[in-house]
């Protein structure tokens, strides 16, 4: 695995000395088709590094948004994580666990972020929120009820079905059809609008509450009674994410994630100071445990049985290059001069990406 940053350097050094980053190429990222590949927008100097790769795009949309509203690589990443939530639950739900890395030009280091969903039986415990409100107070600007808000109008005015989203719950069509719950919900296809009134009544609760209410708040009592003894509320209490201490750049970092191949999703963000955070959502397996809760619209997650990485490598023949790689979705970043100081690429492939 660390030999693949250094090949994804070269294919992306290439790109940008033909194309010079003026232009972007757009197609179908599923099994036996290209990869989408995105070209980070300019839509004002300010703004020429940032953008987004992520493998569902009405997600990807909410971290745009909240780039253009003024938010960090932190804020956006963030509200696409919980975005994800709503869009692309099979692979990326509040009952996910996860990591991620945040790299900060301006400092040269690498810093991870952990927050894996321990094991519980059948279920792992959620931690998805725990771990994005950890990234946002630590990196976020932006107000944590307006990073939330987001995702939570999503899933109570409804959505419609990404052809990512729609090719998951095909491909996870006989995990869906033995949960009641989630054959109610995640049935849909392609263009089809989907509403999810518990989940939504969960994200507003950790909107005005912060993170901390689906742990020991109202939302955790509901999540408690749907998991139905599976873990109790002092286990619930001591879900915690870990920071591991800043890794200074240039160099190779290599960040473990507990995952299987084929149930995690990955995406970059990258803001206009130059900052990159990389996240690896995992569920354990596409839909984890195939088990959504009625009290609270939550997908829950299942134990990990292997592990792969997020890759970040920093130069090494120019300090100010990064190249990340989180699942399928890979990003390369490089300075260009004055009038723009850095453009980055980004190359996503749903599903799981």
């Amino acid at each position: 695995m660390p030999q693949l940053a250094p090949q994804l350097w070269r294919e992306w050094r290439t790109i940008w000395r033909v194309t010079a980053f003026t232009t972007a190429i757009a197609t179908a990222g599923c099994s036996g088709a290209p990869p989408r590949i995105d070209i980070a927008p300019d839509p004002a100097p300010s703004l020429a590094s940032t953008g987004v790769a992520a493998a569902e795009p009405v997600a990807a949309g909410v971290a745009r948004t909240t780039l253009t509203s003024g938010g960090t690589a932190a804020d956006a990443a963030a509200a696409l994580g919980l975005a994800l939530s709503v869009t692309y639950p099979g692979f990326a739900s509040l009952g996910a666990g996860g990591a991620c890395v945040v790299y900060d030009p301006a400092a040269a280091t690498v810093q991870a972020l952990h927050f894996p969903a321990p094991p519980a039986g059948e279920l792992a415990i959620p931690a998805l929120a725990r771990g994005l409100a950890a990234l946002h107070e630590r990196f976020g600007v932006t107000a944590w009820a307006d990073v939330v808000v987001q995702a939570e109008g999503l899933a109570r005015r409804g959505v419609a079905v990404s052809a990512p989203a729609a090719a998951a719950f095909a491909a996870g069509r006989s995990v869906i059809a033995a949960d009641p719950a989630l054959h109610g919900t995640f049935s849909a296809t392609a263009g089809a609008t989907v509403r999810q009134a518990a989940l939504a009544e969960v994200l507003a609760q950790v909107r005005a509450g912060g993170a901390a209410d689906l742990y020991t708040g109202t939302a955790a009592t509901a999540l408690l009674r749907d998991a139905a003894g599976a873990f109790t509320a002092a286990d619930l209490a001591r879900v915690a994410p870990r920071w591991d201490e800043p890794r200074p750049a240039p160099g190779t970092t290599l960040v473990p994630v507990d995952t299987t191949p084929d149930g995690a999703t990955g995406f970059i963000v990258a803001d206009s100071g130059g900052r990159v955070v990389a996240c690896l959502l995992t569920m354990g397996k596409p839909f984890g445990a195939g088990r959504a809760g009625r009290n609270t619209g939550i997908v829950f997650g299942a134990p990990a049985t292997g592990t792969t990485a997020i890759i970040v490598q920093v130069g090494p023949a120019d300090p100010s290059a990064v190249t990340v790689t989180a699942g399928a979705a890979s990003m390369t970043c490089v300075p260009l001069g004055r009038v723009a100081p850095r453009q980055c690429a980004f190359v996503s492939s749903p599903p799981g990406g």
